[in-house]
């Protein structure tokens, strides 16, 4: 029997692992009587322009066709007919951009940008639908832009989006807000109510219930007041908006601001939010508007008396730290790591070390897991494949040893945690772009319901989201193969594997700011994280033999970053050991423990005095990765596996007998990542814990 075109391709990746030297390891009704005569005339006046628009179109440059109004119910979809004309090819990965929309308001296709802001591949133009929820109304301008890869606009057309038939009807003006006295000049912040624009700028008056504001963008101008908030100290007392500070301020506020990640925010940080208030005897009363990404959650004590409001807004990771810098935010949810850019604006705004574990702190771990429906073959995928797959490179499951068949691409949205991490740690190192086709959706779990109905999908989505998908293994540029797991996410040797932060950017002076933090990174918060399918931080261990696999790595390794004699004393620890998933890992070019070591010092110190540790042997066992010659390494090791203990032993304050802490160094052997990245080199420099009865 001849073997399968899958088993050939795994055959041939084993091989091509084994002949690898060592230096290579590196996301609906309505009814009035009153106007279907006037909805009938409104259609006809549409479909008429939509018939005699665009017939006529310069050579060689594209037009977009669209109606001239788009009529949608509240809790109703509406198609979204939108039409792009050219003489010939369009520039490769070019989509259809759209301005205007409600923030309420969502698309069947595309992804979303930012409120207001969809993008939408040119591939489902066709079916898209417009989606308003109930009790909305009114009507604005929407602009349809044909954008190239480079953020050029190649042809661009406008629609009036309406909302409920009553919106064609003008409605009676607002009687003006009363009259206030002028306020002294000062900076502040005007935003529209609702949050979905706001400007900044020094007051120059209020009059007439207007604000007259000076923007170093577009000089001055003035903004009717029954429209706009006003936020700041130079704003008027009759309408100011007090601001979220998070200094003194805030602890006389019950409203918590919780901004950013959508990861984090769709399930476990409501989840949390419950299981603090019942830690704290009370119960919470969900608030929820007509936006699916904004939800209040009113804190009720134990004599049912409001406590606290929690605020949750989960647009995306970056808008995590823009509401710590403005302070509308209080806490910050994110899915990766702060970048310099981000740290820079918190710097201005009073923060100097965000990245300090008084401000930085990991909630959890998550992995981005590849997935194909339960019924595909694939088992394993190389990260450069994965890479072209998503890029557009590879079309065909025929193309990666598998029965013929063209991929289907699902991605999570651009403003994701999830789609920054693929593409920070995929897409960008081999300088690819994500492929034009791809299917974006609003949320991880989207994307895996998606894949899981298409036997040609593959989807990047987080570990908490698999549902009835298939995660496959994911083999590293050196063939090193690691199946994801708990235990390797917690280890973070997984190679996508990323961290689940909470961010602050002062001492938390409202005591639920500092209560909920206090919780959310306690033991107790831990079980929360794991039953919504996270991984928490909680310690596991596995057996030498579920470990050794990697052993066969390191004795593949030339001369010169290999020790006989050390390996033969590494596997002489470890056999008949258990390793933990603790791993301490260190600050970039330094021997400091990271935010998430530091945190992991103390859980190794309680769990070292509990009755299933206590007397028994902890290996700390330091290593290194293999840039530079082995017995540098093995002494930069040593000194890892040193101030782990050092660290260690002075945590555990007298409950720890020092004679069973043991610390060694094995250079590079071992290795649990490529070392021809700075990632795997990071994951690489670390300390293991081993435990020996």
């Amino acid at each position: 029997m001849q073997p399968s075109q899958g088993a050939v391709a795994v055959a041939n990746s084993a091989t091509r692992c084994r002949a690898r030297p060592h230096r290579c390891y590196r996301k609906r009704g309505w009814a009035h009587p009153w106007s279907v005569q006037l909805l009938a005339g409104v259609f006809a006046l549409a479909l008429n322009l939509y018939a005699r628009q665009g017939i006529a179109q310069e050579q060689g440059n594209p037009t977009i066709d669209v109606v001239q109004v788009v009529l949608v119910e509240p809790g109703t979809d509406a198609p979204l007919s939108v039409q792009v004309k050219a003489s010939g090819a369009l520039p490769a990965q070019s989509f259809i951009r759209i301005k205007g929309l409600p923030p309420t308001a969502s698309l069947s296709e595309g992804y979303f940008v930012r409120p207001g802001v969809w993008a939408v591949p040119l591939s489902s133009l066709s079916s898209v639908r417009i989606t308003v929820p109930a009790a909305q109304a009114g009507r604005s301008q929407l602009t349809i832009s044909l954008v190239g890869v480079d953020n050029t606009v190649l042809a661009e057309a406008t629609t009036t989006l309406v909302v409920g038939a009553a919106s064609l009807f003008p409605a009676k003006p607002a009687a003006p807000a009363p009259a206030a006295p002028k306020s002294a000049k000062g900076e502040v912040t005007l935003r529209m109510k609702g949050g979905a624009f706001e400007l900044r700028g020094q007051l120059k008056a209020y009059e007439g219930g207007r604000y007259i504001i000076n923007n170093k963008v577009f000089g001055t101008m003035t903004l009717d007041a029954a429209n706009m908030e006003c936020i700041g100290v130079g704003c008027p007392a009759t309408a100011a908006v007090s601001p979220p500070a998070t200094g003194g301020a805030a602890a006389l506020s019950k409203v918590v601001g919780i901004h950013g990640s959508d990861a984090i925010g769709w399930d476990l940080m409501p989840a949390l939010i419950r299981a603090y208030a019942e830690r704290l005897g009370g119960t919470t009363n969900t608030l929820a508007g007509a936006n699916p990404l904004e939800e209040r959650y009113k804190l009720l004590d134990a004599n049912g008396r409001e406590a606290a409001v929690f605020d949750l807004k989960r647009y995306g990771t970056p808008t995590a730290f823009a509401g710590l810098e403005e302070g509308s935010a209080q806490i910050g949810m994110a899915s990766r790591p702060i970048n310099d850019e981000e740290a820079a604006r918190l710097i201005r705004a009073g923060t100097p070390n965000i990245r300090s574990p008084q401000y930085e702190h990991v909630l959890g771990l998550d992995g981005l897991v590849v997935i194909v429906a339960q019924d595909n073959p694939a088992v394993s995928l190389s990260i450069d494949d994965i890479a072209k797959i998503f890029s557009g490179q590879i079309t065909d499951w025929q193309q990666v040893g598998l029965p013929p068949g063209g991929i289907n691409v699902y991605s999570a949205n651009r403003k994701s945690g999830a789609y920054a991490t693929f593409d920070e740690l995929v897409l960008q190192p081999r300088r690819l772009a994500p492929t034009p086709s791809a299917h974006f959706h609003l949320s991880t779990a989207e994307v895996s319901d998606a894949v899981a109905a298409d036997l040609n999908g593959i989807g990047i989505t987080s570990f908490a989201y698999v549902r009835s998908a298939k995660a496959l293994n994911v083999e590293s540029s050196c063939g090193l193969i690691t199946r994801p797991s708990v235990f390797t996410v917690k280890t973070e040797e997984y190679p996508l594997t990323r961290r689940l932060y909470l961010y602050t950017v002062a001492k938390p002076a409202h005591r639920h700011v500092k209560g909920f933090l206090e919780f959310a990174l306690s033991k107790e918060a831990q079980r929360v994280i794991a039953d919504k399918q996270f991984v928490d931080q909680t310690p596991v261990s596995l057996g030498f033999d579920d470990q050794g696999g990697r052993i066969a790595y390191a004795l593949n390794a030339s001369k010169e970053d290999f020790n006989i004699a050390q390996m033969r004393e590494l596997i002489a620890d470890i056999n008949g050991a258990r390793r933990l998933s603790i791993t301490f890992r260190f600050r970039s070019a330094a021997f400091d423990l990271d935010t998430k070591a530091r945190a992991d010092i103390d859980r190794l110190a309680a769990l070292a005095a509990t009755p299933e540790l206590r007397g028994k042997r902890l290996l700390l066992l330091g290593f290194a990765d293999s840039a530079g010659p082995y017995a540098a390494n093995a002494t930069l090791a040593l000194r890892r596996a040193t101030a782990v203990r050092d660290t260690l032993v002075a945590a555990a304050k007298g409950t720890l007998d020092p004679s069973l802490v043991v610390h060694k160094g094995y250079s590079e052997l071992a290795p649990v990542a490529c070392n021809d990245q700075v990632e795997g080199r990071n994951l690489n420099r670390r300390v293991e814990v081993w435990v020996r009865d």
